[in-house]
């Protein structure tokens, strides 16, 4: 199976998209391969002259296989389409008109080998290229059907060739109508994707993170915390935990009003999320609670950077619709141990934030 996976990988190369390129490539030149089987099988019954036969066929499937060769090169990445879809159908149509003007009493097959390129074309080329190449193709065939009733009247008589030129003009443009309508489907799916995603984005941050603050909610700070657990179980590396709680947040509700209050919470968050490391999690427990989680730090670097959070906040009043606005915090601070349980960690930071607000406030107590 390896040796199979690196001869695949030889053949189509590693690359994800110019594998998907080269396949489309291959497939359209076993397409070609076909039509070619089919006017052969059509010479062996004497339908079609044999002389001109070996030169297109050398040439239909010779052209394809350039393609493939720029493809598996690289070379095909220097053009504005990859896929070199506009230039097979171009050089695959004008084949197939070749074919029409040798192909004699077989020369109504030639219509279905148009159709097989041109159905190929509806999904890899855009509403305007498929447009374009509609026009190409009814000049291409419109020039050849001519100039065959002109030279060989009897198996291609005027009126017969009008009336397969009216028909190819239908299949043109009903091939054209169904790409657009593709194209239309394919992007209102992208479209759908793109508002999906958008969606799942927003119910994911609704689901993990605070409406007033924008931090990481409780739920989703539970999450963090239990992650930090089990790694813990797993390596030596530690990690801290303190809950925060602001000093005597509900005078600031009972004289500015409860509007004031949620924005001293949001300018809090904000300054915060400016003073704590890019690793660390601050998230919102409840009401004017903070929990901040500290990965991978010992108690005494945990200690550092709390102090120098409090005593920023201690040294810079918050300034909210004009009113100065002095914050301070207590907050207690415990290593998680190994062994214990979330709730357990969790319980000792809070009984050491009890024990920093009744031992004055504005202050951290470690444990």
């Amino acid at each position: 199976m390896a040796a199979l996976g690196k001869l695949v990988d030889a053949i189509l190369t590693r690359d994800r998209h110019q594998r998907v390129r080269l396949m489309q490539a291959l497939f359209a030149s076993l397409l070609m391969c076909c039509c070619v089987l089919a006017l052969h099988v059509a010479a062996m019954f004497g339908l079609v002259d044999d002389g001109p036969i070996w030169w297109w066929s050398g040439a239909s499937v010779a052209g394809l296989l350039v393609v493939v060769t720029l493809i598996r090169s690289g070379v095909n990445r220097k053009f504005a389409d990859p896929a070199m879809t506009m230039q097979q159908m171009l050089y695959a149509t004008l084949c197939a008109a070749w074919a029409y003007s040798f192909a004699g009493v077989a020369h109504n097959v030639v219509g279905i080998i148009l159709a097989v390129i041109l159905m190929f074309g509806m999904f890899g080329l855009s509403s305007r290229q498929v447009i374009w190449l509609g026009f190409y193709t009814l000049g291409v065939f419109g020039i050849v059907m001519a100039l065959s009733s002109q030279r060989n009247p009897e198996h291609y008589p005027p009126g017969e060739e009008i009336v397969y030129f009216m028909m190819l003009c239908i299949m043109v443009v009903g091939v054209g109508l169904l790409t657009v309508q593709l194209h239309r489907m394919r992007d209102r799916l992208r479209r759908q994707k793109v508002e999906l995603g958008a969606a799942l984005a927003h119910i994911h941050r609704l689901a993990t993170h605070d409406d007033l603050t924008g931090l990481v909610n409780r739920r989703h700070m539970q999450e963090l915390l239990e992650n930090e657990r089990m790694r813990l179980e797993r390596s030596e590396q530690d990690w801290c935990v303190a809950l925060i709680d602001l000093d005597h947040f509900k005078s600031v509700n009972d004289l500015h009003g409860h509007a004031i209050g949620d924005e001293v919470l949001r300018a809090l968050s904000r300054h915060a999320h400016t003073l704590i490391r890019r690793t660390d999690v601050l998230a919102r427990w409840g009401g004017e609670e903070f929990v901040l989680l500290l990965p991978n730090t010992p108690i005494a670097m945990a200690m550092n950077s709390l102090e120098r959070l409090r005593e920023h906040f201690h040294a810079h009043p918050l300034v909210v619709q004009g009113i100065e606005l002095a914050v301070s915090f207590s907050a207690g601070l415990t290593e998680h141990l190994r062994g214990e349980t979330v709730a357990q960690t969790l319980e000792r930071a809070d009984k050491l934030c009890y024990q920093a607000k009744t031992l004055g406030r504005n202050r951290v107590e470690r444990g």
